[in-house]
């Protein structure tokens, strides 16, 4: 490789955890001297933490070589992926047990106790490290309580070291674990170093390497630019400078420049993706959206039945440009269908100078702007004054038509009040040029006749009347009809 090339005895970066390379910088010296601490007074339950690339398995090997092995016993497990059983199993393996498999969970630990006790005795020390330990199980770290109940009246047997990341402090924080977590006395955590740390930890590299001069290895910008690009995170430190040596030594170019140390850093890492501008339009406009949706919703189901009346009002309002069918025969009078009305009833006089009414059926009438209708002084429409009442029959036939009823209506004195109008129901014949709205007007007058028309197309089952059947014989109801 390139240490002949740059004068050095060793790699200065390689990324395996070498404890010979262990940086004595605040951050690590503190998180040593914890768990020196806490296995000497048998404390139990010790976790360290911190982000990926701290080097928090260099920190734990390098704190199990400075204990004495007589004395020490650890068992290390970096496949945290175990079942409760499993890691039992494992535990007892690292004792020197030999156990049946088919013995089961309770007396494992039974002759772990006793194995731990005797060790105890002989002033020996186990210690259990779990590498990774945010992998475990929940239900691993659980029953991992239990290995802490295997004490003395004075000091625990088991020393147990849960290394992770940041997230297992976040699985041990759940509500379920929480006896677990509170048996933790000891919590250590490796944080990124500062500037002057990290300077001082590529130096400390390069001369245990056995550079005389880092400079002349990597000049004081590169080692800069190392550090700058590296945020404080020793692995990526290490993996940068190893790169930039390679291709320095590629390129016959000693020391290694700033400029070198930044194309290395351009090809060979990611780049950040670029965060997106948050468009704070967005939102408020979508709530917007999403209110005017379901206002109109709501319109549309609250007035779909005053929508339809409204339609049905302009469908059946007559129209001055309608054109009128052609027929032989004259058109008969509304008023011809009703008997003589009995002597005995005269119609009230309503002005004093009256206005004769020579053809009731097609008197010119003031065309309503829907859906209400106009407020001018109305023609008051003849009155239909109805006959005896004829037994029900689901189709009643019309009476003969009579001559005499049109000259009477013709002299009526004066409009009728439109409220006394249609006070029974009377059968009415269709005739060519009506529509349900204009027979409504002439029957109940301009103030009754909008409400009656729903009444009216019930009552004789009608869908549509944009062109009624000529002859065909409907009931008008009572205006007092419900």
């Amino acid at each position: 490789m390139y240490t002949r090339f740059f004068g050095l005895t060793r790699l200065p970066f390689e990324a395996s955890p070498d404890p010979s390379f262990l940086f004595d910088g605040p951050v690590h010296r503190e998180a040593i001297a914890s768990i020196e601490y806490a296995v000497a007074t048998r404390m139990g339950f010790i976790m360290l933490t911190g982000e990926v690339g701290m080097g928090k398995t260099t920190v734990i090997r390098a704190f199990l070589d400075r204990f004495d092995r007589g004395r020490l016993l650890p068992i290390y497990v970096f496949h945290p992926l175990l079942s409760f059983d499993d890691l039992l199993e494992l535990l007892s393996d690292e004792l020197g047990l030999t156990l049946e498999k088919e013995i089961g969970s309770f007396n494992r630990l039974r002759a772990i106790q006793r194995e731990l006790i005797r060790l105890y005795d002989e002033q020996r020390q186990v210690i259990l490290v779990i590498d990774e330990a945010q992998r475990l199980p929940e239900d691993t770290l659980e029953n991992l309580r239990l290995l802490t109940n295997l004490e003395t009246n004075d000091a625990k047997l088991l020393q147990i070291v849960l290394v992770g990341q940041p997230e297992l402090e976040d699985v041990l924080a759940q509500p379920h674990l929480r006896q677990l977590e509170q048996r933790i006395v000891l919590k250590a955590r490796l944080d990124s170093l500062k500037p002057e740390d990290s300077l001082r930890y590529l130096l400390h590299r390069l001369t245990l390497a056995g550079a005389d001069d880092p400079e002349s290895v990597m000049s004081a910008a590169a080692l800069s630019a190392v550090v700058d690009l590296a945020e404080g995170v020793p692995r990526r430190m290490n993996i940068l400078a190893n790169r930039t040596l390679i291709d320095a030594f590629g390129a016959n170019e000693k020391p290694v420049s700033v400029a070198r140390v930044r194309r290395i850093a351009g090809s060979n890492t990611r780049e950040k993706a670029p965060v997106p501008r948050r468009q704070f339009w967005a939102v408020p406009a979508i709530v917007v959206l999403a209110i005017g949706i379901a206002g109109l919703a709501l319109v549309w189901q609250t007035h779909r039945a005053a929508w339809g009346l409204e339609q049905i009002s302009a469908v059946f309002a007559p129209s001055p440009t309608e054109d009128k069918p052609a027929t032989p025969a004259p058109a008969p009078e509304l008023a011809a269908v009703a008997p003589s009305p009995p002597p005995s009833e005269p119609a009230p006089v309503a002005s004093p100078a009256p206005t004769p009414v020579k053809e009731a059926a097609v008197a010119p009438e003031p065309t309503p702007a829907p859906p209400a209708p106009p407020t001018p002084t109305p023609v008051a429409p003849p009155a239909i004054v109805a006959a005896a009442p004829a037994p029900p029959a689901p189709a009643p036939q019309p009476p003969t038509p009579q001559p005499a009823a049109v000259k009477e209506v013709a002299a009526a004195p004066a409009p009728v009040d439109p409220r006394n109008a249609a006070i029974r129901d009377t059968p009415y014949t269709v005739v060519p040029g009506d529509t349900l709205w204009k027979i409504c007007l002439q029957a109940y007058g301009p103030d009754v006749a909008p409400s009656m028309i729903s009444k009216v197309m019930s009552r004789n089952r009608i869908v549509s009347d944009v062109k009624l059947l000529w002859g065909k014989t409907i009931i008008l109801p009572s205006a007092g009809t419900s």
